[in-house]
């Protein structure tokens, strides 16, 4: 578990310590605007994999998925859970599925969960590091309370990166800089 302020600088980090420039990052688009930014800022190449649309929900499309992450130079994907902005909440199955094409092709994932604690009624948040034990150790689960209680100033967001790779990496790079100090609010 690894504090930091906001979950965008919190991503940016990610990207930028496990990922080299020039390398691809895929979203599942259409996706919050912020996100493109996190990945062209820091030198990588955004790679869209549109969600398709039967004119009641979003879906992934599972073979484009695994074309696009079947490039060498795809290394990362953001996937965001409940989606942002489509607010699509995913099956454990479709979820377990596309762990699998992330397996197949060595791809992490940023799986950023901000919204999932505003679920309505008959939905179930299903975390992306609990479908598998590779989903677990492959993700780097971002959570923020600050969007579940939406209260200005009280800033501050987590990491849930298992692999002590991932993990140690991560950690080295955020706290240089010393993005993820606590203030009071925050605590």
């Amino acid at each position: 578990l690894i504090f930091c302020p906001e979950v965008v600088p919190a991503i940016s980090t990610a990207v930028r310590k496990l990922t080299s420039v020039a390398e691809k990052i895929v979203l599942l688009t259409p996706v919050y605007n912020i996100l493109f930014n996190s990945i062209v800022n820091n030198g990588r190449n955004v790679v869209e994999c549109p969600l398709t649309y039967d004119g009641e929900s979003y879906g992934v499309d599972f073979e484009k998925l695994e074309r696009v992450i079947a490039d060498p130079q795809t290394t990362m994907l953001i996937f965001c859970n409940p989606h942002n902005p489509t607010g699509r909440v995913w099956e454990p199955e479709e979820i377990q599925k596309a762990m699998e094409v992330y397996k197949e092709n060595d791809c992490i994932v940023i799986a950023d969960e901000i919204w999932s604690d505003l679920i309505l009624e008959g939905y179930h948040h299903t975390p992306v590091q609990s479908v598998s034990e590779d989903a677990k150790n492959r993700t780097i689960a971002l959570y923020a309370p600050s969007k579940t209680f939406n209260l200005a100033g009280l800033i501050g967001s987590y990491h849930i990166i298992y692999h002590p790779y991932l993990r140690d990496r991560v950690l080295a790079s955020s706290s240089k800089c010393h993005y993820n100090s606590m203030n009071v609010l925050s605590m």
